[in-house]
This record gives C-alpha cells, structure tokens and sequence, in this order.
C-alpha cells in the first residue's frame, strides 16, 4: 500500500502543490496543504476507488479551507527570486526585479477578483481551465461535473470577469458546418 500511495505522491504531488499555491498564494502554505493531503491518505491507509485526481484536488481544496479557517487571514503574497547572476549587470538585474514585481502584483490582483467575485464552482473551472491548462474533459473528471456543466460555467464566469474588470472578454464560438 505504501508503495502505491508514493507512486500517487510521484505522480500528483506537483500539481496538487500548484493548486495550493494558486489557492493560498503562500508558498509554505501550499506545501503544509500537500503534504496534509498524503499524510491524511496513508493515515486512512487506502486509496479511493473511484476518480484518484478528482479525490485530490478535493482534498487539497479542503485541506486549503481549514488551514484558511483556523487562521481566518489571507496569505500575503511573497515573492520568490532565481538565483542570481553574479555577471549581470546592475540595471539589467533592476530592470528584471522589477518585472517580477509588476507580474507577481498583477497576478495577485487577479486571482483576488477571481476569488471575491466569481462562485467556487466557477473560480475552480476558470482556475484549472486557464491557469493549470487542463482541458474541459480533465477539468470536469477532476471537480465531478459534466462535460458540458464546465463549459458552461467557464463562459459564465468568464463573462462576469469581464463586467467585474469593466472589459470584454473575446469567448471561443462554436464550430458551425456549413
């Protein structure tokens, strides 16, 4: 069994800690929200039978909820720097610190949009639709929804994005056969 729950760990454990990042914005966070995730399944000592990665994500979501309730504050953004070069020059290293800031910011703005004005249900779809690059069939295994049901609210939330941010947000049409 333990076997069986290091492959999952080697398989999932990347994207789970994404997922957390994305929710909690905290690097610690997301890691505690992983490693919880595992920690809870080998104490439980079996795996589902049903859908594994829509049983992570859900557990990871979860986990996320309580460590958010138990602290009842929202997780500053930090922001991380790569190792640096010792041969760049001053202005270039300012010039990408810079950028990093302005992104990290922007991005931060947005999911807090996301967070405040969309429903769960939508703020998950337009999460790992847009921002973990699953498509609609993943997406729908992974949160238990039909096919069509993510559809849906991917074009519903999107559209309500786009009315909180006071812009149009351009949604894939259709096919049509001529």
């Amino acid at each position: 069994m333990a076997t069986d729950i290091a492959a999952v760990f080697e398989q999932y454990s990347i994207v789970l800690y994404k997922y957390a990042l994305r929710l909690s914005q905290d690097m610690f966070v997301a890691q505690d929200v992983t490693a919880e995730v595992f920690a809870k399944m080998m104490a439980i000592g079996c795996m589902p039978r049903t859908n594994l990665r829509a049983y992570l994500f859900q557990a990871a979501y979860h986990q996320y909820l309580n460590y958010y309730r138990a602290i009842r504050r929202l997780a500053p953004l930090e922001l991380y720097s790569p190792l640096e070069d010792p041969t760049e020059s001053p202005a270039l290293k300012l010039e990408r610190q810079e950028f990093v800031v302005e992104r990290a910011t922007r991005f931060a703005w947005l999911v807090s949009v996301i967070k405040a004005n969309l429903t769960p249900t939508q703020r998950h779809v337009i999460m790992l639709r847009l921002m973990e690059g699953y498509t609609p069939a993943e997406t729908a295994r992974t949160l238990g929804l039909s096919y069509q049901r993510v559809k849906t609210t991917q074009k519903r939330g999107l559209v309500r994005l786009g009315k909180v941010l006071g812009i149009e947000i351009a949604l894939p049409r259709r096919k049509r056969w001529n």
